[in-house]
């Protein structure tokens, strides 16, 4: 159950990372509870076919940036969202 302090998408589209380690995610689930925002949101995960489809079976966008992380390697991470225009302007200027 979502905390009733918590914004539905605050709660569900960015997890502590404590709520990532103790929890398995129904990435479906959280994939159709998001397609009922009223606004826009944005979702980040390692780039991975399933959840490819996933995004296109709710009608999102995504996007695939390159990132590093902690130790700088490189990786190419897949944003998820409903209007991801901005991901791909700042890619271009």
């Amino acid at each position: 159950k979502r905390p009733s302090s918590s914004p539905t998408t605050s709660w569900l589209a960015t997890p502590t990372v404590e709520q990532l380690n103790v929890a398995e995610i129904n990435h479906e689930e959280l994939f159709r509870i998001a397609a009922h925002f009223a606004g826009d949101f944005l979702m980040t995960y390692d780039h991975e076919g399933e959840l490819q489809e996933l995004a296109e079976q709710y009608g999102f966008e995504t996007e695939l940036v390159a990132m590093k992380n902690a130790h700088h390697a490189e990786m190419t991470e897949m944003l998820i969202g409903r209007n991801l225009d901005w991901a791909r302007q700042t890619r271009t200027v």
